[in-house]
């Protein structure tokens, strides 16, 4: 009888402890970047936004091309091989975030039928949604803020930008006040 307890009791300890653990990788699952991490700021006023990016990374803003301002981030010791990190900013044209959401659902239906409707998420507490990797794209995060059409994205190469990266990065988006 009493080991059958004793049995029941570490039963008990062990699901509370999974749960725990369960907790806990939700809980802090996506990591912000540390204040004291090494990163550095890109800021654009014009555009109205900041984003962290690691010390060892370059960026350039590349002119506006057919109504898109894009600018990419890249691991400086890394040559064409690695991926990139890519912010493409156009015109909103008055829509709403459900418009904009329901055209890119619309233009993905024959590429991606199985990802749809795309995954809503917040970025800098604005609503946001995740097309899922195709061809040379991991991932995009699309968010409207104000007058533009934010998107960004993982770029593909032979040596990926880590998803949690990726994710540091895009928790460090802020729209400038």
């Amino acid at each position: 009888m009493n080991r059958a307890f004793s049995k029941i009791w570490i039963i008990i300890a062990l699901v509370i402890f999974i749960a725990g653990g369960i907790f806990a990788w939700q809980y802090f699952g996506m990591q912000i970047l540390d204040e004291n991490t090494d990163y550095k700021t890109y800021r654009n006023e014009k555009f109205g936004f900041e984003i962290k990016y690691p010390q060892g990374w370059a960026f350039h803003d590349l002119s506006l091309i057919e109504g898109v301002f894009r600018i990419s981030f890249w691991d400086k010791d890394c040559s064409i091989e690695c991926g990139s990190v890519e912010i493409n900013i156009k015109n909103r044209n008055n829509k709403s975030f459900q418009q904009i959401k329901q055209e890119t659902e619309n233009k993905y239906s024959l590429l991606l039928p199985q990802a749809l409707p795309f995954k809503e998420i917040e970025v800098d507490n604005e609503q946001a949604f995740i097309i899922p990797g195709y061809e040379f794209v991991l991932d995009i995060v699309v968010v409207a803020h104000e007058g533009y059409i934010y998107e960004i994205s993982r770029v593909y190469s032979e040596k990926d930008v880590p998803e949690e990266l990726f994710n540091q990065m895009l928790s460090t988006f802020k729209f400038l006040e």
